[in-house]
């Protein structure tokens, strides 16, 4: 299962210089939350501890894009 994490649509009132830089460097991303993935050939389930995975993607803002099949082919 994936979290999808949007970029904000506009930038929130009285935020300084420093802010209005991240803001616009930000991005959509997706961040893994299960600790178990299983190989797409065998099924085998592995277990993935002290691993993070994030995913970027530009397609994230859409609504329409489904997050559950999200890098799946």
């Amino acid at each position: 299962r994936w979290k999808v994490c949007r970029k904000k649509k506009e930038l929130p009132r009285g935020i300084g210089e420093e802010d209005r830089g991240k803001f616009a460097k930000a991005s959509s991303y997706m961040v893994r939350l299960d600790d178990l993935v299983a190989c797409y050939k065998c099924r085998k389930r592995f277990e993935l501890t002290g691993q993070s995975t994030v995913l970027i993607n530009d397609n994230l803002g859409d609504p329409n894009a489904d997050p559950e099949n999200f890098g799946n082919r």
